[in-house]
């Protein structure tokens, strides 16, 4: 279902060498799991659940229908959003913790930087964060954006040696206990606003 897999880190395919993280310390075999920040995998993903519901439970199908339609309208609504953001926005280059925010960036068009792999266990090496810094300076990055769950210790050093303030994006892949009663929309609109902050 997905049209547009990473195979790679998971960082967008135009990130510039002089920051890759494939040079050293990390699997090449890895693929990026975040697919459901894409508004349009997420609408795949929830007409795949939508047929095995019904047709699990077949007398619900309508019922199964109808929120699937309301999901996709939402996602539509969201899809318009978040394309607004970027369009809106003078920088195409987004500093983040680590690289889970590929399907974004390649549905969207902008370049995720990311200071770790896929998991944020996988810290650069001197080399890539001297790159790194040097090419968040060079686009004049002036935000961060972490999760809440995960905040590296690598990437408050960055932050700090670039000058730049933290905003807060979500990778969904686990949520805090004061975020159990959001949404996907409510969490996806969320990063809306950062991205429009980040690439003001």
């Amino acid at each position: 279902e997905d049209e547009h897999a990473h195979e790679e880190e998971g960082h967008d395919d135009h990130a510039t060498d002089e920051h890759a993280h494939e040079e050293e310390g990390h699997d090449h075999g890895k693929y990026d799991p975040h697919v459901w920040l894409d508004p349009v995998n997420a609408k795949a993903m929830a007409r795949s659940i939508t047929t095995a519901l019904s047709k699990e439970v077949p007398k619900d199908k309508a019922t199964f229908e109808k929120n699937l339609k309301a999901f996709d309208q939402q996602a539509d609504e969201l899809d318009e959003q978040f394309k607004q953001a970027v369009a809106d926005g003078s920088k195409k280059e987004l500093l983040v913790t680590h690289a889970a925010y590929g399907y974004l960036a390649e549905r969207y068009g902008f370049t995720q930087l990311p200071i770790a792999g896929i998991s944020p266990s996988d810290e650069p090496s001197q080399k890539q964060l001297a790159a790194l810094v040097k090419e968040a300076r060079m686009h004049d990055l002036k935000y961060v954006a972490f999760e809440e769950t995960v905040s590296p210790k690598v990437a408050r050093v960055i932050q700090k040696e670039i000058g730049a303030e933290s905003v807060t994006i979500h990778n969904l892949e686990s949520v805090t206990k004061a975020q159990q009663n959001s949404s996907y929309f409510k969490l996806m609109e969320e990063n809306v606003q950062t991205l429009k902050k980040a690439l003001q």
